[in-house]
């Protein structure tokens, strides 16, 4: 029997700003203005086990792992513009301009979670043969404090409080089967399939509360 655990803790803050907005010239490799301010302190925790018993052919193995994940940010707004020629900057001729809305301190959550076991037989002295299954459950990741609302097509407008951001997916279920076979003392040939699912990476850049993205217009005078 092997248990783990386990904690990491990362923090960054960076300060960039300035009054003037990121400024993009086109031809022009300098890109003069703020840089917005971004403060991000994270933690992950991580629990897992693993067992094995022996019985005549057979190994058989199975566990788990569990990862937590806290992400809290907060940042500022960062206004851009861009022009497409430094004649264009001179004359004042935008070609486009964006604001990033500030992010409130908040905190994101999820949980990843894996199951496995497995069988590895003996068929002969020269063969084995390994099968398993594998089974992996990451969580919607969510604010902290549920909070969160997001927009409902159906009304064109905001829902309550709380609720997903998208549909949970309990369907990862991934068979493992390997064969391994030794015809001579010094020749091992192996052969193996299974399926495998990508969860976001076990971290921090993928949890953030989504960001409204509606779209809109805005007038330049």
């Amino acid at each position: 029997n092997d248990f783990l655990a386990g904690m990491q803790r990362w923090g960054s803050q960076v300060d960039s700003r300035v009054d003037q907005p990121l400024t993009t010239i086109f031809s022009i490799s300098v890109d003069p203005g703020t840089q917005g301010f971004f403060l991000e302190n994270n933690t992950s925790f991580q629990y897992g086990d693993n067992m094995s018993y022996v019985k005549g052919r057979h190994t058989l193995k199975w566990g788990g792992t569990v990862y937590r994940i806290w992400v809290n940010a907060n940042s500022s707004s960062l206004p851009s513009m861009t022009f497409l020629t430094p004649d264009d900057f001179i004359n004042d001729r935008l070609s486009q301009v964006s604001i990033t809305p500030e992010t409130p301190t908040n905190g994101t959550r999820a949980t990843q979670i894996g199951l496995y076991a497995q069988d590895s037989y003996q068929i002969r002295p020269s063969l084995i043969l390994d099968y398993g299954l594998r089974y992996d459950l990451e969580t919607v990741p969510h604010d902290s404090r549920y909070a969160t609302q997001t927009f409902d097509t159906r009304c064109n407008c905001l829902a309550p409080p709380g609720p997903p951001y998208f549909g949970i997916n309990n369907k990862d279920f991934g068979p493992r089967v390997g064969l391994a076979w030794a015809p001579l003392n010094r020749i091992v040939v192996r052969a193996g399939y299974g399926i495998y699912f990508q969860d976001y990476p076990v971290g921090f850049g993928s949890y953030y509360v989504p960001g409204n993205t509606l779209p809109g217009n805005l007038t330049l005078l």
